[in-house]
């Protein structure tokens, strides 16, 4: 899989829980975005070089925004699909709202990523986002020891009672003959086929792999530091 990480710091889901919540995800949501835009940089930004500019400035990177998830799937301003790291994993995504049991957004926590929507209609686009979403599945699973029946739609999540009512992503599934069953026997032969261990992902997976672990703990150090600097002004 194409993996890469970009950090919406200026959301309200990132500042607000960044180095003070630290949670173990149990589960999987996969979600879809709903509107026929497949470009990341409609969700994503600002630009990293990859991803293209988005002139409306109306991505989720922006402070006062109360939604996000942990990844998200797309196309690149070159039209290439891949898949970007939104939020440390091991804070909460806001992506799921609530049912009548509860919120897969806090407890249990789930991990949650969406898949940009074209206009469903484009089976080579469904076929590389699907592709790229059980690879994402299947190494999360691995990271986590997630168990594959904790791997669920928006729709699953709303039918066990931890999610608002949505219908994806099986309403695009089905089009193409699929529903999320056997998007989890694929998800399942993908840990197989790894014996259950994480990828590697080559040398720009252990990059980025690296990055994620440098930049986790140099907020946990300014936060902490930051406290430490309050403490001393209040004893002075």
């Amino acid at each position: 899989m194409d993996y890469n990480i970009l950090y919406l710091e200026k959301n309200e889901c990132y500042s607000s829980q960044v180095g003070s919540v630290n949670v173990t995800p149990v589960g999987i949501v996969v979600h879809s975005t709903g509107a026929n835009n497949p470009n990341l940089k409609r969700y994503v930004g600002p630009d990293d070089g990859r991803i293209g500019v988005n002139r409306y400035g109306n991505h989720w990177n922006r402070a006062g925004l109360e939604k996000c998830v942990h990844a998200i799937i797309g196309r690149d301003k070159d039209g290439v699909v891949c898949t970007y790291q939104l939020l440390p994993l091991n804070i909460c995504a806001w992506g799921v709202g609530r049912g009548s049991k509860g919120s897969y957004n806090y407890d249990p926590v789930y991990l949650q990523f969406e898949i940009c929507e074209d206009a469903l209609d484009d089976e080579v686009y469904y076929s590389q986002v699907m592709s790229e979403a059980k690879e994402l599945c299947a190494r999360w699973c691995r990271e986590f020891n997630i168990p594959i029946e904790n791997v669920v739609s928006h729709r699953e999540a709303h039918a066990r009672g931890y999610a608002s009512n949505h219908g994806d992503i099986d309403h695009w599934l089905g089009r193409f003959g699929d529903n999320m069953d056997g998007f989890r026997a694929d998800v399942s032969a993908l840990i197989s086929a790894n014996g259950g261990e994480e990828p590697d992902g080559g040398e720009e997976g252990a990059r980025n792999e690296e990055i994620s672990s440098l930049l986790d703990g140099i907020e946990s150090a300014a936060n902490k530091t930051l406290d430490s600097v309050k403490r001393l002004r209040e004893l002075i």
